[in-house]
């Protein structure tokens, strides 16, 4: 049985960004384990998103918004 917490009031305007963070590092440690867990080698884009992972918040968005650039380029020029 998981936590439940119900509350009327909304959550603090400071807790907000720390509910962000914990969600997101719940939901990327979850896919990086089941990445983790397939069997076969691991890539070289899989390695690369590891090392990323432990860089600065703001570096992990500009890592981030270049591989998503990149990736759609491709359909950029297609269209």
């Amino acid at each position: 049985m998981g936590l439940r917490e119900q509350s009327d009031k909304p959550p603090r305007s400071d807790a907000i960004p720390k509910l962000a963070r914990a969600l997101e590092d719940l939901i990327v440690g979850s896919a990086s384990k089941a990445l983790a867990n397939r069997p076969g080698p691991i890539g070289e884009v899989q390695r690369a998103s590891e090392e990323a992972r432990k860089l600065p918040r703001e570096q992990q968005r500009k890592v981030a918004e270049f591989v998503v650039a990149f990736v759609n380029e491709p359909k950029r020029k297609a269209s």
